[in-house]
């Protein structure tokens, strides 16, 4: 994903966003033998009347399939048996008193666009936001060229010295939303450098445990 990103001194800069992704975690069994949850296609003999309709409805269903694996899938929306390209969500809210309130869904737009400069607001220290905060995911700032590299490696090192770290805003709303609907997040821009090396780290956090420093 690229960004664009905003120094204290107003100077803007791009920058590609990377994910490196949560680790894979294994079940380790009896002899070393690594356990994977796998999902299959359901057994036809348990689907009852229902496999018929299924067989039916879909020339292409083959029972030899049964219980094959499962790769990536996508869920799809279904009105009257005919798919839905944008469905219109309908939250149904229950109140304590049982009555029953129809409230429409309202869409939240994505804060972090590539056209809107992030802004780097006041700077706090690393120890603070470590206990007044709750980090939760972190992604990684790489520049595109050696103009992006001078930019990006200037405010690693500014935030290396001085050893903290910069909030994070979007010009349109004070938390990051990185797609429509997403969670909303408090950026903090931390850096490091060894040598003629940096890293600029955005740490996100939807918890704030105590008031930040000002």
């Amino acid at each position: 994903m690229r960004i664009r990103i905003r120094n204290q001194y107003g100077r803007d800069g791009g920058a590609q966003l990377v994910s490196h992704g949560k680790p894979k975690v294994e079940l380790n069994a009896a002899h070393h033998t690594i356990m994977r949850g796998t999902r299959t296609l359901e057994d036809i003999e348990r689907l009852g009347d229902a496999s018929e309709l299924l067989a039916q409805g879909d020339p292409e269903f083959d029972p030899v399939l049964v219980g094959r694996a499962i790769g990536k899938t996508s869920p799809i929306y279904l009105l009257n048996g005919e798919p839905v390209s944008q469905p219109f969500f309908r939250r149904i809210l229950t109140k304590p008193d049982k009555t029953v309130v129809d409230d429409p869904w309202v869409t939240l737009p994505a804060t972090v666009q590539d056209d809107v400069a992030l802004l780097t607001r006041r700077c706090v220290p690393i120890s603070s936001v470590l206990r007044r905060c709750v980090l939760y995911r972190t992604l990684q700032l790489v520049h595109e060229d050696g103009a992006g590299y001078a930019f990006l490696f200037a405010i690693a090192e500014e935030l290396a010295e001085s050893q903290t770290v910069a909030m994070v805003q979007s010009p349109v709303a004070a938390k990051l939303r990185f797609r429509a609907d997403g969670r909303g997040n408090i950026g903090f821009l931390e850096g490091r450098v060894h040598g003629s090396d940096y890293m600029l780290l955005l740490r996100l956090s939807q918890h704030e445990l105590k008031g930040l420093p000002s």
